[in-house]
């Protein structure tokens, strides 16, 4: 019992079993312009999106209003074979799992399932979520601040 005390104990004071945090913050001279784009997106009477894309590669994270959250999501199969393990890299980092979600195609009626990296957070949260976009695009795609990205508003 003692012994098993002492291993509780010590992985308490090491943290055992919490999500790690992402320390590092991301900077990107559009930065203001997302976060104006969100809170644009978060005012809209129907759930809207905002996609940031690299004007050049193309490569992309989107964001939903989920019912006055901000959810962002990057779907994996927009990724090559050898971006996968960046981002499971880097969203283990940020506390995110791939989740699979059931879809259907309105076109076809038929069912899928996707999976993708996903996460809601509250508007007070805004630059967190800002923060895990730009890491997402640096870490992942090996974007710089100098890439232009071009901001697609699902509202307009």
């Amino acid at each position: 019992m003692k012994t098993q005390a002492l291993l509780f104990l010590f992985a308490f004071i090491l943290g055992c079993g919490q999500q790690n945090k992402m320390t590092t913050t991301y900077n990107h001279p559009q930065k203001p312009e997302i976060q104006t784009a969100l809170n644009e997106m978060l005012k809209q009477p129907t759930n809207g999106f905002l996609i940031i894309e690299d004007s050049k590669t193309k490569k992309f994270i989107q964001f939903y209003n989920e019912n006055g959250l901000i959810l962002i999501d990057l779907p994996k199969i927009a990724l090559t074979k050898d971006e996968y393990p960046l981002a499971k890299k880097y969203f283990s980092k940020c506390g995110i799992n791939l989740k699979q979600v059931e879809s259907k195609d309105p076109e076809t009626g038929k069912h899928f399932i996707c999976s993708s990296w996903t996460k809601a957070s509250p508007p007070d949260q805004i630059n967190n979520t800002i923060n895990i976009a730009l890491g997402a695009l640096f870490e992942i795609y090996a974007l710089t601040e100098t890439n232009s990205l071009h901001l697609i508003k699902g509202w307009k």
